[in-house]
């Protein structure tokens, strides 16, 4: 029991380092997107939340020949979080991980289900505004939102990580219909 209590203080206090250490250009995330989208007949509330990557409500793990192990900060690379492949990220430690993403229209809370967000990580959530801000002077990635022609379909579009880890997103969410996503890589 003495060996297990020990291995386990040793990834919590591995993984609280980690926290700490948060390369610099993940700090200046904006940690809140929000936007209204309205017109005469249509009112569109969005809010995305991010937070720094949290160990305990996430299983991290990495493959050693090919074998899914469980992972600590340390962790040879790949690694996957929650079982599916973590964007943004060079298949490395998270920095930043979605918390929530609410869309409410006309008053109706749309759901959108969490595994076309929950594998997001490093999402560039600042407004084209704040990209023209001089102190952000050498970013690249914003989100914004788009309504259709027809005002039936929501399109929320990202940017996340950076070097190979280098994805879009784009969410498309019908006013009464499954919501669904398409990623791309911006690395070639």
């Amino acid at each position: 029991m003495n060996c297990l209590y020990a291995s386990l203080l040793a990834f919590v206090l591995a993984a609280a380092s980690f926290a700490e250490n948060v390369p610099d250009e993940y700090r200046d995330f904006p940690m809140i997107y929000t936007e209204t989208i309205e017109d005469k007949t249509t009112k569109i509330q969005i809010k995305i939340k991010m937070r720094k990557f949290d160990w305990t409500k996430n299983k991290v793990e990495y493959e050693s020949d090919g074998v899914w192990k469980p992972a600590t900060p340390n962790s040879p690379h790949p690694l996957r979080v929650n079982g599916r492949e973590a964007l943004g990220t060079d298949m490395g430690i998270p920095g930043h991980e979605l918390e929530s993403f609410s869309i409410v229209w006309d008053g109706k809370q749309i759901e959108l289900p969490e595994d076309l967000w929950r594998d997001c990580f490093h999402l560039f959530l600042w407004s084209e505004d704040q990209l023209n801000d001089p102190k952000h002077e050498g970013r690249w990635g914003t989100t914004n939102a788009r309504l259709s022609d027809s005002g039936r379909t929501l399109l929320i579009v990202s940017y996340g990580g950076g070097g190979a880890g280098s994805y879009k997103v784009t969410w498309i969410i019908p006013r009464d219909g499954k919501p669904d996503r398409i990623l791309e890589g911006l690395n070639s």
